[in-house]
């Protein structure tokens, strides 16, 4: 393992003192792709946060479709307690008339 590790450092060595030709055009090329990659990514992000605007909508419109469906349901229950109140004092008045 010593001597795998030792090659390596000569290798390094030898690649930072003579570097190849072409390595100027490959870290172009490499920046080239890495330009894309990031122009791609932040597409990406673009995208999600359209989509998640998106959701948070559809999730506020849920809401408020569950909350107008709450204050609908208390509506009926208050109409149908008023109704009961209504049959309780007509049922007092037969009673009085009776």
């Amino acid at each position: 393992m010593n001597f795998e590790l030792t090659e390596i450092s000569n290798g390094y060595d030898e690649l930072i003192k003579y570097p190849p030709k072409n390595i100027l055009k490959d870290l172009k090329g490499l920046k080239i792709g890495i330009g894309a990659l990031e122009d791609d990514i932040n597409t990406f992000l673009y995208k999600y946060e359209k989509v998640g605007g998106m959701l948070r909508q559809i999730a506020v419109v849920i809401w408020d479709y569950y909350n107008i469906g709450i204050e609908i349901s208390l509506y009926e229950l208050n109409g149908m307690e008023n109704d009961l109140f209504d049959v309780k004092d007509e049922y007092e008045n037969i009673k009085i008339r009776c």
